[in-house]
């Protein structure tokens, strides 16, 4: 457990993690980050980005045991859309005003796209080698952004959280459900990106 963790271990408050750590044991606050596994089960935060689509088939890039689940997302559309369409998509299922685009080398933002590789947060290591006419995730860096537009593969960039935030809206109500509508689920309010496009 976190909390007998830290018991037994220095706690000091030097960086903003440990600061937050420190309030939580102070306000007896639990805290569980269920972060990476929410990222490959069914239904959870590659599936909410997902859906931002009509998809006609979705499978883990990276399956585990259980084909089920796994890291990433491969997308069939029930039919292709334009890119420009795409963008509009995740722009509103993330809520959010600009997403960053590299179009394909010889393509346009009317390239067609039938298949679409995605992964909530940072997702070039997932991505990578897979194919598809578009690339979805919150980050890449410059030379993973070039080595996809060079193979034909267009990418949209929505910043690491964001691509991922929204999700908690609909998970609160499933958490409260599951907890017996027992415990209070709040989102919160101020949590953001830290990166801002001005």
């Amino acid at each position: 457990m976190l909390y007998n963790k830290f018991l037994y271990n220095n706690l000091i408050c030097s960086t903003w993690k440990e600061r937050l750590v420190s309030l939580l044991l102070e306000k007896r606050i639990a805290l569980y980050s269920p972060h990476t596994s929410w990222d490959s089960v069914r239904g959870g935060v590659n599936d909410w980005l997902a859906s931002c689509f009509h998809i006609q088939t979705s499978i883990p890039v990276n399956p585990g045991a259980d084909s089920d689940v796994g890291s990433g997302r491969l997308l069939r559309l029930n039919e292709s859309i334009k890119l420009s369409d795409a963008v509009k998509a995740v722009k509103v299922h993330t809520g959010l005003s600009y997403v960053r685009v590299a179009v394909a080398k010889g393509k346009s933002m009317n390239a067609e796209i039938q298949t679409i590789a995605l992964c909530a947060g940072s997702g070039a290591s997932v991505l990578k080698n897979i194919a598809a006419d578009l690339y979805l995730t919150g980050e890449m860096l410059h030379h993973d952004v070039l080595d996809a537009t060079q193979k034909g593969i267009s990418v949209i960039l929505t910043n690491h959280s964001d691509s991922e935030r929204g999700f908690l809206k609909s998970f609160a109500i499933e958490l409260f459900e599951r907890l017996e509508n027992q415990v209070q689920v709040f989102v919160s309010k101020c949590d953001k990106d830290p990166l801002l496009t001005v």
